[in-house]
C-alpha cells in the first residue's frame, strides 16, 4: 500500500536491525550457560529431546547427564525426582509444541553431519536460535497490520520504532531470542488480529485460530490464559447487546474454540498422567502471593523495575487517557487486561523472574501496550510543539535501552542482582572497574583518596594459634591459610576489641586479604563470602559483607577488601570470617590485614 509506505518502511528497517543485533551476539555458538539451549530455555526444551532421541519422557535419564556435559546451567533443575521413580519436567509442553519443526530441522542437520545428534549441539542451538527470529519477525509484521486498523501510517511507524529501539523486547527478540516472551509476543499479535477480524466477519476457520492460539500460549505459560479477557472483550459496534447476539448466533464456533483448547490442555494433562500419575501437578517451587502482590518492586526496584530499565512504558501507559479519548470501546478490554496482567506478574514469589533484562514477563503484553502507546503519539503528532516537547524524553529511552542492552550482554549490567548503587555506578558508564561488582552486596564503598591510613591488625595465618584451624595445601607466600569450603562451611572467626581498632568518628575500616579459589564461580547463591560485624554484647549492630568470587578468576591469587564506615554508635568487638552457604568451591584468604583511615583530609 502506497498510503502505508512509511510504516512498511520503518519495518523493514526495524527487522534488519534485529538480524544486525542477533549476528552481532551468536548465542548459538556460545559454551556454558551463555548458549541459547540453557537456563529456562533447556527446561522448555527438554520435551523435544526426550520425545524424539532417547524415547525417554518418563525417566529423563539422559537429561542430567546432558545438562551438566554442556553446562546449559550451574545446576541441574529442569526437571523434580517422583516417588514412583519417574522425573517430571518442571515446564509445560506449549514452547515445545511450537519449536518441533526447528528442532526436527537441526536434528535432521546433525544427522547428515559430524555433530553429535544428541539435542544440545550445534545444529540444534543454530535451529532453535533461527526459529525465535523468525518468530519475531513474524510477530512484527503482524503487530503492524494489526495497528493500522486504528492508526495511521506515521503512528504506527513511530509505534514501531519506539518498541524496537526504547523497550527490552528488542533484546527478546535478538540476545534471549528462545525465551518464551519473543513467541508470546507474536502470540498476543495473531491473537488480537484474529479477534479483530472474528468480529468484524465471525468464521468458523477464525475461531478456531483463536483457540489455538489462545491454547498454545497458555501452554507456554499458564498464565496466559489470561489473554481471554482480550477475546471477550473485544469491542464490537452496537455494544453488549450486538456482542451477545453475535455469541448466540455462533455458538457452535465457541463450541469448536473451547473443545479445541481441551483438546489441547489435554495433552499437558496427559504428561502429567503419563509420568506422575495425576491429571494435574503443579511442579514449581514458587507459587503466587495474590493478596500481597509486588508491585512496587515490579515497578520501581533497582532489582528489576520496570520503569527504571524500560522507562518508554510510562508513556505507554500514561497512553491509557488518550486511548481512552480516542478509542473508548477498546479501552476497556486492553485496559482491564494490562491491570490484571501487572498484578498476576507481580504476584509470583520470584517476582524479578530469574537472570534476566528488566521486567521479561511483561514483554509479551506490548502487544496490549502497543495500543495506548499509538494513541498518545497520534495525540502528540496533532500539534508541533508536543513533538518538540516529547522528543528529547523518547530519545533518552532509546537511548537508555540500547546502552543497557548492550552492557547486559556481559559489560556490567548484572541480570539478576543489580542493586541501587550499582546501578548508578554503571549507569551509562562504559569503563567499569571490576570492584564496582562487590556494590551488588554491600551499598557501602569507598572511592577517592584515604587519608591518615592506620594499619591496626595483620596476619598471615603463620602463628601457632592459627595453624589447627588453617590449611597448609593453598596457601599466598608461606604455608597456611584459613578457609571455608563445602566440608568447612564456616572459617574461623578473626576478633579484633574495640580497643585495638583505635577509631575516631567518621572514620572507616578497610578488611583485605589475598583470595584464592580453584575454580571459577559463576553462580551467585554459590559463592563464598567474606563476612564483617560489629558486634555490642554479642549482638551483631552492623553487618556487611562481599562475595570475592564476584572478580576472582580460576587459581590465581588477588587482593580483595571491603570498607565499610564504623558504626557511630558504641560496639565493644568487630569480627570477620569467610563462609561458604551452600556453594562447592573452596575459597582461601590469606595475609588478611585490617586499616582504619578517615575519608578526607583533617
Amino acid at each position: 500500500m502506497v498510503s502505508n509506505s512509511l510504516s512498511l518502511r520503518v519495518l523493514l528497517a526495524c527487522l534488519a536491525l534485529m538480524l544486525l543485533v542477533f549476528l552481532s551476539y551468536p548465542k548459538w555458538t556460545y559454551q556454558n550457560t551463555q548458549a541459547t539451549i540453557s537456563w529456562d530455555v533447556s527446561g522448555y526444551y527438554l520435551y523435544l529431546p526426550a520425545i524424539f532421541i532417547y524415547h525417554d519422557l518418563d525417566k529423563l535419564a539422559f537429561a542430567k547427564p546432558l545438562i551438566k556435559e554442556y553446562s546449559a546451567t550451574s545446576g541441574y533443575y529442569q526437571s523434580k525426582p517422583l516417588e514412583n521413580g519417574n522425573q517430571v519436567i518442571k515446564y509445560s509442553i506449549g514452547w515445545a509444541m511450537v519449536n518441533t519443526p526447528f528442532f526436527l530441522l537441526g536434528h535432521t542437520f546433525a544427522l547428515c553431519s559430524a555433530y553429535p545428534a544428541d539435542g544440545l549441539s550445534l545444529p540444534y542451538q543454530l535451529s532453535i536460535a533461527l526459529g525465535g527470529l523468525f518468530i519475531a519477525f513474524l510477530g512484527f509484521f503482524v503487530l503492524r497490520k494489526l495497528l493500522l486498523r486504528y492508526f495511521s501510517d506515521s503512528v504506527v511507524a513511530g509505534v514501531l520504532v519506539l518498541l524496537v529501539l526504547g523497550t527490552n523486547y528488542l533484546h527478546y527478540t535478538t540476545t534471549d531470542v528462545a525465551m518464551t516472551h519473543n513467541y508470546l509476543f507474536t502470540g498476543y499479535a495473531v491473537l488480537l488480529l484474529w479477534t479483530d477480524n472474528w468480529y468484524r466477519n465471525p468464521r468458523w476457520q477464525t475461531a478456531l485460530g483463536i483457540a489455538l492460539v489462545l491454547g498454545l500460549m497458555s501452554l507456554m505459560r499458564p498464565t496466559e490464559f489470561l489473554a481471554i479477557v482480550l477475546v471477550l472483550l473485544w469491542p464490537l459496534s452496537g455494544g453488549w447487546s450486538a456482542k451477545l447476539q453475535v455469541f448466540k448466533s455462533k455458538s457452535g464456533q465457541l463450541v469448536l474454540g473451547a473443545a479445541t483448547m481441551f483438546l489441547l490442555a489435554m495433552l499437558q494433562f496427559s504428561y502429567w498422567k503419563y509420568t506422575t500419575d495425576h491429571w494435574l501437578y503443579y511442579s514449581y517451587r514458587e507459587g503466587f502471593d495474590f493478596l500481597n502482590p509486588y508491585l512496587k518492586e515490579v515497578l520501581f526496584s533497582f532489582r528489576k523495575g520496570w520503569f527504571v530499565y524500560t522507562p518508554l512504558m510510562l508513556f505507554a501507559v500514561a497512553g491509557f487517557f488518550a486511548l481512552f479519548r480516542k478509542y473508548p470501546r477498546l479501552f476497556p478490554a486492553l485496559f482491564l487486561f494490562f491491570i490484571l496482567n501487572l498484578w498476576v506478574v507481580s504476584s509470583w514469589q520470584c517476582w524479578w523472574y530469574g537472570g534476566s533484562f528488566g521486567q521479561r514477563a511483561l514483554v509479551q503484553s506490548y502487544v496490549v501496550l502497543a495500543f495506548p502507546l499509538a494513541a498518545l503519539l497520534d495525540w502528540i503528532l496533532k500539534k508541533r510543539f508536543r513533538l518538540v516537547f516529547f522528543t528529547l524524553p523518547f530519545l533518552f529511552c532509546i537511548a537508555l535501552n540500547l546502552f543497557q542492552s548492550w552492557q547486559v550482554r556481559g559489560h556490567g549490567l548484572h541480570p539478576e542482582n543489580m542493586t541501587k548503587a550499582y546501578y548508578w555506578r554503571i549507569f551509562f558508564n562504559t569503563d567499569i572497574d571490576p570492584r564496582d561488582k562487590f556494590l551488588m552486596d554491600t551499598q557501602e564503598d569507598f572511592i577517592g583518596t584515604r587519608y591518615a591510613v592506620n594499619r591496626v591488625f595483620q596476619t598471615s595465618f603463620e602463628e601457632t594459634t592459627w595453624r589447627s584451624v588453617s590449611d597448609s595445601l593453598v596457601a599466598h607466600k608461606e604455608k597456611f591459610a584459613i578457609f571455608a569450603s563445602p566440608e568447612k562451611r564456616n572459617s574461623e572467626k578473626i576478633r579484633i576489641e574495640e580497643r585495638e581498632l583505635r577509631s575516631y568518628p567518621g572514620s572507616w575500616i578497610r578488611c583485605g586479604a589475598w583470595f584464592y579459589s580453584n575454580w571459577k564461580e559463576w553462580d551467585i547463591w554459590q559463592m563464598a563470602q567474606l563476612e564483617v560485624c560489629f558486634k555490642q554484647d554479642d549482638r551483631c549492630i552492623k553487618y556487611r559483607l562481599i562475595r570475592p568470587q564476584r572478580v576472582l578468576d580460576a587459581k590465581e591469587w588477588k587482593e580483595i577488601w571491603i570498607d565499610v564506615p564504623i558504626p557511630s554508635g558504641h560496639f565493644d568487638s568487630l569480627e570477620i570470617r569467610i563462609i561458604q552457604p551452600q556453594g562447592q568451591t573452596t575459597l582461601y584468604a590469606d595475609d588478611l590485614y585490617i586499616e582504619i583511615y578517615s575519608p578526607q583530609e583533617n
